[in-house]
């Protein structure tokens, strides 16, 4: 986005500040909003005690000889790997579509 107004300020854009910039935007701007997602989808899982979304937990816990051992639960993970994918996706198209606002602005004015 930085770079759209960059390169229409300037006249010229050169690869290698698209690239930082587009680097930059994704891992600041993007982390951001991921972190916020993924917080938001976790205190929801809290309140509903959804243990299968609560990030970071992947373990069932069975009994063998009178003992609770844990046990990693290939459902909660893959659901949970499931579910940053859709949101790190989700950002994503976010970023991009801030990005195509920026060039079509930058091309009316």
């Amino acid at each position: 986005m930085l770079a759209t107004l960059l390169a229409h300020n300037k006249g010229r854009a050169d690869k290698c500040v698209w690239y930082f910039i587009n680097i930059f935007v994704d891992t600041t701007i993007g982390v951001v909003i991921c972190y916020l997602i993924m917080r938001i989808i976790n205190k929801l899982a809290q309140f509903k005690n959804w243990k299968l979304i609560q990030s970071g937990m992947y373990y069932e816990y069975y009994e063998s000889k009178g003992q609770m051992l844990p046990r990693v639960s290939m459902n909660m993970y893959f659901c949970q790997l499931l579910i940053w994918i859709c949101v790190v996706t989700f950002v994503s198209k976010i970023i991009k579509l801030g990005k195509n606002c920026i060039d079509v602005c930058s091309e009316i004015n």
